[in-house]
C-alpha cells in the first residue's frame, strides 16, 4: 500500500516536473528563435520577445518552481533568469554600448592639441592687431580734430596696419570651410567679402580722393566708423576665443559685450561700409563702368545680406544666453 503511493506520487511529480520543462522549454525557444515571432516590444533592447517575456517574468512562479526537486534558481521567477543573462549570451555588443556611452560622455567637446594650439595663436595675433590698430587711431583723433587734419589719419593708419590686420580674416573662411571652427561657411564668408571689398576695393584704389584728401569730409568719418565698429568688435570676439581656448574661464561682463554691443556696433559698420562704397561709385565709374555696376549692385545686395548677418548674430546671442541661464 505505502509502494504504489509512493509509485503514484513519483509519477505525479515526474508528470508536474515534465510539464514544467515542456513550459520552460517553448519560452526558451521563443527567445532564442527570432524568426518564430517578428513583433517587437520597442521597450525591451535586450529580447526580441520582450512582451512575452516579461508576461512570465512578472507572474509569481516561485513557489510552483521551488517545490519541483532539483530547483536551484535563486529567484522568485526562473523565467526571469534567462532574461536577465541574455545580455550576459552577447557580452561584445553589450560592452559596445557601455564603451560608446562612456566615449560620448568624455568626448572633447573643442579642438585639442596643435588644432587649438594654432587656433590660440590665431586668436591672439588678431586680438594685438586690431588692438595696436584701434589703440594707435584712437589716439590720433584729439590732435586731428584740434588742428582739424582728420583727414590725415588715413594715411597714417591705413597702409600697413588696417590693411594687413583686415586681410588676415580670410583664414576664418578657410578654418570654417576645413571645419577647423564651427562658425557658419556662409555667414562668414559674407562678412569677410564685405569688409575686403570695402578695404582692397574701395579704399586702396580710391583712398586719396574720398577719404584722406586735404580737407575732411564724409569719407573721413565713415573710414573712422569702420575702424572703431570693426576694432572693437575684433578685439572683444578674439580676446573671447583666446581666452576659452587657453583653458581659462571668460569674465561675464566679456560675455556680455561679446553678445550685446554688436546692437550698436554693427549699425555703425554697415553704414559706414554703405558710405565709402556709395562715395567710390564716381571714382569706379571713370575707372570702369562695369566696376561702378558692381558696386551698385553690392549696394542692393548689402540690405538683404546685412538683414541676415543680423540676424544670425541674434539667434547666436538668444542660444548662448538660454544656455548661460540653463547652466545657472
Amino acid at each position: 500500500m505505502d509502494l504504489g503511493k509512493t509509485q503514484c506520487l513519483d509519477h505525479q511529480m515526474i508528470g508536474t516536473a515534465q510539464q514544467s520543462a515542456y513550459v520552460l522549454q517553448k519560452v526558451l525557444n521563443l527567445q532564442l528563435n527570432p524568426h518564430r515571432k517578428k513583433k517587437t516590444n520597442k521597450r525591451s533592447k535586450l529580447s526580441p520577445h520582450g512582451n512575452l517575456l516579461e508576461c512570465l517574468c512578472n507572474t509569481n512562479l516561485g513557489p510552483f518552481f521551488r517545490a519541483q526537486p532539483g530547483s536551484t534558481l535563486p529567484v522568485s521567477n526562473p523565467l526571469c533568469y534567462h532574461s536577465s543573462l541574455s545580455l550576459a549570451a552577447n557580452p561584445s555588443k553589450g560592452h559596445t554600448q557601455i564603451m560608446a556611452s562612456k566615449q560620448s560622455t568624455s568626448r572633447p567637446s573643442g579642438p585639442t592639441g596643435l588644432t587649438r594650439g594654432y587656433l590660440f595663436t590665431y586668436n591672439t595675433a588678431n586680438l594685438l592687431t586690431w588692438g595696436t590698430c584701434l589703440l594707435y587711431t584712437a589716439s590720433l583723433i584729439p590732435n586731428a580734430l584740434a588742428s582739424n587734419t582728420l583727414s590725415s589719419i588715413f594715411p597714417t593708419t591705413f597702409n600697413p596696419l588696417l590693411l594687413a590686420t583686415q586681410s588676415l580674416a580670410l583664414l576664418e573662411v578657410l578654418h570654417s570651410l576645413v571645419r577647423l571652427v564651427r562658425a557658419p561657411f556662409i555667414t562668414t564668408a559674407m562678412q569677410v567679402a564685405s569688409r575686403l571689398l570695402v578695404v582692397w576695393g574701395i579704399l586702396v584704389p580710391f583712398g586719396g580722393e574720398i577719404v584722406g584728401a586735404r580737407g575732411t569730409q564724409v569719407g573721413d568719418y565713415a573710414y573712422l566708423g569702420c575702424v572703431a565698429a570693426w576694432g572693437i568688435t575684433e578685439v572683444i570676439r578674439y580676446g573671447f576665443f583666446a581666452i576659452t581656448l587657453s583653458g581659462g574661464n571668460v569674465p561675464a561682463w566679456w560675455t556680455w559685450l561679446r553678445y550685446n554691443t554688436f546692437y550698436v556696433l554693427y549699425p555703425i559698420g554697415i553704414t559706414s561700409e554703405c558710405t565709402l562704397i556709395f562715395k567710390a561709385l564716381g571714382p569706379a565709374g571713370e575707372l570702369n563702368p562695369l566696376f561702378q555696376y558692381f558696386l551698385i549692385a553690392v549696394l542692393v545686395i548689402y540690405v538683404p545680406g546685412s538683414y541676415i548677418l543680423y540676424t544670425h548674430m541674434i539667434a547666436q546671442r538668444r542660444k548662448v544666453l538660454r544656455g548661460k541661464k540653463r547652466a545657472d
